[in-house]
């Protein structure tokens, strides 16, 4: 090479949830999910009701000031099964 190039990269990182339990036992009355992803990002929390192909609905919008943060939930006792993502703001 006997030019010189500028590259420029932008690197992302997707977010991650990870489930918290107390001493091993999932609370009942509370989902409490920790979102990590990018420092100063925003998520959209989002849930579907059906594993296969949901329907996303907006549960929440949370900052990760440092990479990572909590999100909690009031969990209802006729919910069936969800899921959750986080979605870049």
């Amino acid at each position: 090479m006997t030019q010189s190039r500028t590259i420029v990269a932008r690197f992302t990182k997707r977010p991650r949830l990870t489930i918290l339990n107390c001493n091993g036992v999932a609370n009942t009355d509370e989902l409490q999910v920790l979102v990590t992803g990018e420092s100063g990002a925003s998520y959209v929390i989002e849930a579907g009701l059906t594993p296969g192909a949901p329907a996303w609905v907006e549960r929440g919008v949370l900052e990760t000031p440092f990479g990572s943060a909590e999100y909690i939930e009031p969990v209802a006792r006729d919910w069936g099964q969800r899921i959750y993502r986080a979605v870049g703001e």
